[in-house]
């Protein structure tokens, strides 16, 4: 125990003679461990860590590709959507769902952009999340409803509603 104070000692006399080296080091050192304490922190959130969803090894994601049209990634009609569910003989579950930036107001004008996912009522039981607020009803019109979920409740306050307006685009699954 005494030469690991012995050479702390010596070390601290070195370091303060030089300071410029001593800068250099601890800036050198702070870089390295900030660097590799966010990467670890990124490897940790998309690889190490499970998806919050139940079985998520299980969860399949179907995307449409174009490349004729150079276009990585297309989206997907109803119609599509439909078709693949009424013939599926792999999947356990479907469910469709459409991301959009729409503009919300809290019923006192004060509009506020949001982003929503339209989703089939099957989506609640295949992510195993729930409504805060809302529901899944089948209507006679297909104007798309919002469905208040637990962060834009959390926003607009229990209760809240809304119109979703110019949400046209087509369905992803």
């Amino acid at each position: 125990m005494g030469t690991l104070l012995q050479d702390l000692r010596f070390a601290t006399r070195t370091l303060l003679r030089s300071p410029g080296f001593t800068l250099v080091a601890v800036l050198t050192l702070a870089l390295g461990i900030g660097a590799t304490t966010a990467i670890f922190t990124l490897v940790n959130s998309i690889v190490i860590q499970p998806l919050p969803y139940p079985k998520p090894d299980r969860l399949v994601v179907l995307r449409h590709a174009a490349p004729g049209l150079d276009m990585p990634a297309a989206d997907q009609s109803e119609g599509t959507f439909l078709h693949y569910r009424s013939r599926n003989r792999v999947f356990e579950e479907m469910a469709v769902y459409n991301e959009n930036v729409v503009s919300v107001t809290d019923g006192k004008g004060h509009p506020e952009r949001v982003q929503v996912a339209l989703v089939s009522p099957s989506f609640f039981r295949l992510s195993g999340s729930y409504r805060y607020a809302g529901g899944c009803s089948r209507r006679k019109t297909r104007a798309p409803v919002l469905r208040v979920s637990c962060c834009s409740a959390t926003t607009f306050g229990p209760g809240a509603t809304g119109k979703i307006r110019g949400s046209s685009a087509a369905p992803s699954s």
